[in-house]
């Protein structure tokens, strides 16, 4: 595996999160639709306000590059994440993670690379992710979870105005695996984001979208 992250959805919670990783020596790609956020970046400009964005930008600089192409990103990464948003106006919806494994998989489809990780950050409802997704991926590639990709889900349990805080000083960290391998990889990369020392719970994927609709 290599030291390469692609990281789609690079708004209020996504952005913050792709630079901690950079910032953190973890080379990154990061992936938004959106093509004037993506000009506002390489231009080096804070795209939006969130409490140590802009310090993060500038710490992250040299590790990351921001593009709207998914076009070879899967020979340079060996692992995706995806944090885009769920909530659409004052209702839930699952599109855009839908829309972002869909291109991650026509890529991986086309790949003769061993095996990729699929990480999810994005809220999800219980069910989603082992009943939508991950078939998703297998019916699009022709490949099977666990044989050819892994999928684990890192949810995130942080609040506007804090994010980056959030996400460095966690209380707890969860990471659903769909199997020991997948979580191994996971914990690795997962590990660089936290200043503190948060118990990390590994758990079921399933268990893992219950316990953050919980908390």
């Amino acid at each position: 595996m290599n030291n390469t992250v692609s990281f789609i959805g690079l708004g209020k919670l996504g952005l913050p999160l792709a630079t901690i990783f950079a910032k953190n020596d973890v080379s990154v790609i990061g992936i938004d639709k959106n093509e004037k956020l993506i000009n506002t970046l390489n231009n080096g400009e804070v795209p939006f306000y969130e409490t140590g964005l802009q310090e993060n930008l500038k710490k992250s600089d040299k590790n990351i590059i921001y593009t709207t192409n998914y076009d070879g990103v899967l020979e340079k990464s060996d692992i995706s994440i995806i944090l885009v948003n769920t909530q659409i106006g004052e209702t839930y919806s699952s599109e855009y993670v839908i829309s972002a494994i869909t291109d991650l998989s026509n890529e991986l489809k086309g790949s003769e690379k061993p095996y990729h990780l699929f990480i999810l950050s994005s809220t999800v409802l219980p069910n989603e992710i082992e009943n939508k997704f991950i078939p998703l991926i297998e019916d699009i590639t022709g490949r099977k979870v666990n044989d050819g990709f892994g999928f684990c889900y890192v949810p995130d349990i942080v609040k506007l105005g804090s994010v980056i805080k959030d996400f460095e000083y966690p209380d707890v960290m969860i990471i659903g695996k769909s199997d020991d391998y997948s979580g191994e990889i996971t914990k690795k990369i997962y590990q660089k984001v936290p200043k503190n020392e948060p118990p990390i719970i590994e758990m079921s994927l399933t268990e893992a979208e219950v316990s953050k609709m919980a908390l």
